[in-house]
């Protein structure tokens, strides 16, 4: 008999990111390591003292709620052990974590971890195939196979085994229907399991047709684009948004719609990445997919109306009225957020919530407000972060302290080469004094930025100093920028709608 135990890390409360440990004998096995969307670093402690044990990580889905923890685990916590997961999972694992980042960039100072953190912590997953067998390392004999799980692009049930006997099924969020991209799971390949770990989430709900709700779908867009309002369509990054792309894009396509005429916009920082590295998964979709693409080379993600952003700015210069895919699905930061404010205060404007998130998020209080309960006031208080641009006394502040901030390194550095100058070789020596000469021109030249800039230089917004280093995929143009938070903004008259585009809403 094979001894066995499963813990909840985090992930067994409402709607709480996804981390169970299980112990199979000596080994233990991280199924899942989500993470909020505010960063609750609470969920962090709780998985950090059990990162020396973990023999190894499954990721059974590739968004925050599954994954979105992994970067930190690895960069900050240690975490080294193998981690599996199927191809797809992998890189649109990627593509989840740097639209997450950069949305935060965009808008605060985020320091627990970076886009190389990201690349790092996925170039570790070792990418499995479905049906695929692999056996630990070591001589424990526990084996692991990622099955069909649908609902995502590379979602995965996973079936856990030692010596072929009692095995263990890890199944959560998983879609037994067929969509329109993806087969729905299997369970032919799973007779009794010893132990089954999954949830209960949608026990109770009654999910309408997906007829009926491509109707809803399709009269709430017409309704509002034909008073001439703009939609905004509330998605995920790189998971759900695969197949209402595709679906809104037929639907453009199909003249009796009366859709053509608008604009189809798809908005994340990563929409290009998102739909290129989606195009050539053919072998991970539906039957319907695969024999499309083999008698007429027909592929899903190639998109003809969805027109692909990745700026506010590029969308604010698309002819309204129009429709916009935007994430993310918490709206507590990125293009839904921003949008949603800018939009809101038009009665023309409809906002369509395709999925849930947590429970203290934006895009959840509007679920319960579109559905009449639990917020009796239309207004919400909203903290507003943005960047601005530093001016005038604030912008001499800041270079002052930088210039401060410089001098004491470069002072510290010149004094570290004096002491170990008698240590060293001539040519020692002569690339300290190099270095020297390197960092008294560099305070020189700080000195000089600063005395133009409280000397009124007309160019002293752009001078030439050393600034904090532009975030990957930033426009910022390297200007200093300081946090600006503002409270109480009134949810007034934008038509909000929740459209169930998925099985366990």
């Amino acid at each position: 008999d094979v001894d066995c135990e499963a813990g909840s890390v985090v992930g067994c409360e409402r709607r709480c990111p996804l981390c169970y440990l299980l112990q199979v004998d000596e080994v233990y096995l991280l199924l899942d390591c989500g993470w909020d969307e505010n960063f609750d670093l609470l969920y962090i402690e709780a998985v950090k003292k059990r990162v020396p044990y973990i023999s190894a990580v499954l990721l059974s889905y590739a968004d925050t709620s599954h994954a979105g923890a992994l970067p930190y685990l690895v960069a900050k916590c240690g975490l080294n052990a193998p981690i599996y997961a199927t191809g797809p999972t992998c890189k649109m694992g990627v593509m989840y974590a740097y639209d997450w980042l950069q949305s935060h960039k965009a808008v605060e100072d985020f320091s627990l971890f970076t886009f190389d953190d990201v690349d790092a912590s996925f170039d570790r997953v070792q990418q499995l195939k479905y049906n695929q067998t692999v056996s630990l390392k070591g001589d424990s004999g526990v084996q692991i196979v990622p099955l069909p799980a649908g609902r995502i692009i590379g979602g995965a049930i996973w079936r856990i085994s030692k010596g072929g006997d009692d095995e263990i099924v890890y199944a959560v969020d998983y879609n037994h229907k067929k969509e329109r991209h993806l087969n729905g799971c299997v369970f032919d390949a799973i007779q009794r399991p010893h132990l089954l770990i999954t949830d209960s989430f949608n026990a109770q709900y009654k999910q309408p047709g997906r007829k009926q709700r491509d109707e809803q779908l399709v009269t709430k867009l017409i309704r509002t684009l034909n008073d001439g309002g703009d939609c905004l369509v509330v998605i995920d990054t790189a998971g759900r948004v695969l197949e209402i792309a595709h679906m809104m894009d037929s639907l453009w396509g199909n003249k009796d719609s009366q859709l053509s005429p608008y604009n189809l916009v798809m908005l994340s920082h990563v929409a290009s990445s998102v739909v290129r590295f989606a195009s050539p998964q053919i072998e991970w979709m539906s039957d319907k997919v695969m024999r499309s693409f083999e008698m007429g080379r027909n592929n899903p993600f190639q998109f003809t109306h969805v027109q692909l952003c990745h700026t506010h700015a590029e969308v604010s210069r698309i002819r309204s009225p129009k429709v916009v895919l935007c994430s993310d699905l918490s709206m507590e930061s990125g293009f839904s957020r921003e949008l949603f404010l800018e939009w809101c205060s038009d009665v023309k404007n409809t906002i369509i919530l395709t999925g849930r998130s947590g429970e203290r998020t934006l895009g959840s209080k509007l679920i319960r407000m579109a559905r009449g309960g639990g917020i009796l006031s239309k207004q919400i208080t909203l903290e507003i972060k943005r960047r601005m641009r530093l001016e005038g006394l604030e912008l001499e502040e800041y270079r002052a302290r930088r210039l401060h901030e410089h001098q004491e390194e470069a002072r510290k550095k010149m004094e570290a080469n004096r002491r170990r100058g008698g240590a060293v070789t001539k040519a020692d020596a002569s690339d300290s004094d190099s270095d020297d000469d390197d960092i008294i021109a560099a305070v020189a030249a700080l000195e000089a930025a600063a005395s133009a800039a409280t000397g009124g230089a007309a160019a002293a917004p752009f001078v030439s100093c050393p600034l904090p280093s532009t975030p990957r995929g930033s426009t910022s143009g390297g200007v200093p920028f300081v946090l600006d938070s503002h409270g109480g903004k009134d949810i007034p008259h934008a038509r909000i709608s929740f459209l169930d585009r998925r099985l366990d809403l």
